[in-house]
């Protein structure tokens, strides 16, 4: 089983890197947005 899981990861590795990194990115800026939106959120009701 391990060695078809690392068969089909070094097929798939130079279509699927460039996608796996586009979603890496795309992850990291929401969870930025989410974070900054959060933070906002948080001292609006510290001020309150």
């Amino acid at each position: 089983m391990q060695a078809k899981n690392n068969e089909m990861n070094t097929q798939t590795s130079e279509k699927g890197n460039g996608r796996k990194a586009l979603w890496d990115k795309i992850l990291k800026v929401v969870i930025a947005l989410l974070s900054a939106i959060a933070g906002a959120l948080g001292a609006q009701a510290m001020n309150l």
